[in-house]
């Protein structure tokens, strides 16, 4: 191979390198695109039979629900946080049931609370400024755990604003 092949196939190798880290310069230069922080969106708990909604707090986001129809025909349906080291019992293993929504029938409600209304003094009709909603059918009101330990209390302080968060939906 003379001379003047040899410095041809190196001037074209040069321009080539010269070339791609041009290239490579310039495209690193150019602005990329931001990735828009990814927000969770809150877990939403929806009943369609009884026709209300609650939204969670992240602390609730695996959240399970236990569904009891009482002697009363009343149903509560448990809400019960996901907590790993609870001491509490609970007969779902991993979860807390820290909160209840409780559907009553409107007309046995009014009744139940109709001498309550006449006497607030008596403490046994606390339960009456625990409801949270109505519709032709039926009462909505809560109730929650008394005691907890360290570990409930992240997903027991939330429990006000996922009441707050309450809606009818029918």
């Amino acid at each position: 191979m003379n001379q003047k092949n040899l410095v041809a196939i190196l001037g074209v190798a040069v321009v080539i390198l010269l070339g791609t880290t041009i290239y490579f310069v310039t495209l690193s230069n150019v602005d990329q695109p931001v990735p828009l922080p990814v927000t969770q969106q809150p877990a939403a708990y929806q009943n369609e039979e009884y026709g209300f909604q609650l939204t969670f707090t992240d602390n609730w986001k695996d959240y399970q629900t236990k569904i009891t129809k009482n002697d009363d025909a009343s149903i509560d349906i448990d809400f019960c946080a996901s907590i790993k080291n609870s001491k509490l019992a609970t007969d779902i293993p991993g979860y807390v049931c820290l909160f209840k929504i409780i559907v009553s029938d409107v007309k046995k409600w009014d009744m139940d609370a109709a001498p309550c209304k006449k006497d607030r003094n008596s403490g046994m009709c606390d339960w009456i400024d625990n409801e949270i909603g109505r519709n032709d059918k039926n009462v909505f009101s809560y109730g929650a755990v008394q005691d907890y330990t360290n570990e409930e209390k992240i997903a027991f302080d939330d429990i006000q604003e996922i009441i707050k968060s309450f809606k009818l939906t029918k």
